[in-house]
């Protein structure tokens, strides 16, 4: 399986990448050598909505969104990893988001039906406090993403309280992204190869 991590922490060690190698690990060996990208390293600026790109190609903004955007096009299996703030995904990660205007404008200008090639995405989030709903603003952007790249979205792992009880000692958390990559690996088993008549 071709997988990549968007992570939107500055922290590399932090919740979010602890529950992405959670993740890896019940994925099996076939997820190891999954690509990351650091987003607050890569320093991509939001889109400013000059509606001028009509695809990848044509962004104003040279600072290599577009060829990230590719990679993670490219990939199976696409999975966002964020902390929460004000119950929203990090900065960094909402600007990458809005660099999809990208695909969105190419779509529009040469009436294709989907902005990618498919695939499925996953969101891995947390959050230092604990209250309902706190996750929800999140998952929604998350979905409206994988939508414009033609995904699937497989759904969220989440650790809250993280303030209280960090994601490693949070069994509710662990046993959340067991069931997400027992998901994720039932998408790969249906749309392999041999399932889908297609060669690799």
């Amino acid at each position: 399986m071709n997988a990549m991590l968007v992570n939107g922490s500055p922290h590399r060690s932090g919740n979010g990448m602890l529950m992405a190698g959670w993740l890896l690990d019940d994925l099996g060996p076939g997820a190891r050598g999954t690509a990351v990208l650091d987003l607050y390293d890569a320093g991509f600026a939001a889109c400013r909505g000059c509606r001028v790109c009509g695809g990848l190609d044509g962004c104003v903004l040279r600072d290599g969104a577009a060829g990230a955007m590719r990679e993670a096009l490219a990939s199976d299996c696409l999975i966002f990893v964020s902390p929460v703030h004000f119950s929203s995904l990090s900065a960094p990660l909402v600007a990458f988001v809005s660099r999809m205007q990208m695909l969105w404008r190419g779509r529009e200008q040469d009436g294709r039906a989907a902005a990618g090639e498919g695939g499925c995405g996953a969101l891995l989030v947390s959050g230092g406090a604990s209250y309902p709903g706190m996750f929800e603003p999140s998952r929604k952007v998350a979905a409206a993403a994988f939508r414009t790249m033609n995904r699937e979205f497989l759904g969220m792992a989440c650790a809250s309280g993280t303030d209280d009880v960090p994601a490693a000692e949070n069994r509710d958390a662990r046993d959340d992204v067991r069931r997400l990559a027992e998901r994720i690996a039932a998408w790969v088993a249906d749309h392999s190869p041999a399932q889908t008549g297609t060669r690799p």
